[in-house]
């Protein structure tokens, strides 16, 4: 490769339904091993959307929130797998990108399903997105329980105006815990297949593929 970990693709698509782009055999066949690779494309989105694949895991260690199955153990991958970037990623990409690696490793918004839903973390703070962009002068907003809280969390919905962002400890645990035993995961213990059959697509959506 002229650059390292680098490879670019002709497409004659000027951009890209962010949800359709995970169904195009095309990206499969692109797809680096992702056992020991994280896939990332870039491309525009017609959408405007980056998006992440959640990972499975296996029924030996499974994790709130992410389907357990033990079908990878001796399957490759039959989707695509990996973060699609919207670019140009203008002045957050570094956070934007964050956010999809946080989908990749098992995170899920805080704001998912309003407060009828839950990221399986007891120490972020769960609210309604449409609520939650109405912010007060010094930037505060409203969790479901009337807690008033400035969010900061790489998985949530923000300011502009917020240059500093976190991972809960909570958060940082579903993280290990799908780096360690997640399928299709670089450096997890847990090795579907090794090498992919680039004829094993099956045209079918990924697990979760979050914005």
């Amino acid at each position: 490769l002229a650059e390292t970990g680098v490879e670019r693709i002709y497409r004659p698509e000027t951009s890209f339904v962010s949800l359709d782009f995970f169904q195009a055999g095309w990206a499969f066949q692109s797809m680096w091993n992702p056992n020991k690779y994280m896939n990332v494309w870039m491309a525009k989105t017609s959408d405007y959307t980056s998006r992440g694949t959640m990972p499975y895991v296996p029924n030996d260690y499974p994790l709130a929130g992410l389907i357990a199955t033990d079908y990878y153990k001796d399957n490759p991958p039959n989707y695509v797998e990996g973060i699609l970037f919207l670019t140009p990623g203008g002045s957050y990409a570094g956070t934007s990108l964050t956010h999809e690696t946080g989908h990749f490793l098992g995170l899920i918004h805080p704001y998912e399903d309003a407060c009828g839903g839950t990221d399986y973390c007891n120490d972020t703070y769960q609210y309604d997105k449409k609520s939650g962009t109405n912010f007060d002068a010094n930037g505060y907003t409203t969790d479901c329980n009337g807690t008033k809280f400035i969010e900061k969390n790489f998985m949530g919905w923000t300011l502009s105006t917020i240059t500093e962002f976190v991972f809960s400890q909570n958060q940082v645990s579903r993280l290990e815990h799908s780096l360690k035993y997640a399928y299709h995961r670089p450096g997890s213990s847990t090795i579907s297949a090794r090498m992919l059959n680039n004829n094993s697509f099956e045209k079918i959506p990924p697990f979760m593929s979050y914005e």
